[in-house]
């Protein structure tokens, strides 16, 4: 994927985020997202996952960003099972494309990630939406 093709792939994924609820792993996720200005209401997914699933009051359609570490891998699988069950529709697409834009492992580096395909493209993505 050449670096135009990631920039179109990166700005439809952050508008597809915008208004939606996001569910995170921890606060410096939360700050992430903030400062890529990505606009989604982050809710951290921390305590029992039962109890994260009630934070978010989502009905329709939440989508989660956990990182692409084993821990991320496991929440991923956790609460997509969770949030189904509860008949909330599961966006997984939002995080693999941000991936595969941005080259990410952990949602800790989108702001650096974004400056960094930035530069590259020159192309400017901050308040997308």
């Amino acid at each position: 994927m050449d670096l135009d093709e990631k920039a179109k792939l990166f700005a439809k994924t952050i508008r597809g985020l915008s208004g939606r609820t996001a569910v995170v792993e921890g606060k410096h996720d939360v700050r992430a997202l903030q400062k890529a200005g990505i606009n989604a209401q982050a809710v951290t997914a921390t305590g029992k996952p039962e109890r994260t699933v009630e934070k978010t009051g989502a009905s329709g359609r939440v989508s989660l960003l956990f990182d692409f570490d084993d821990e991320g891998e496991r929440k991923t699988r956790v609460f997509t099972d969770l949030f189904r069950s509860a008949g909330v529709e599961v966006d997984l697409l939002s995080r693999r494309r941000l991936r595969q834009a941005l080259g990410i492992r952990t949602f800790e580096e989108l702001p650096s990630k974004i400056r960094e395909l930035e530069e590259k493209s020159g192309k400017r993505f901050k308040n997308i939406s």
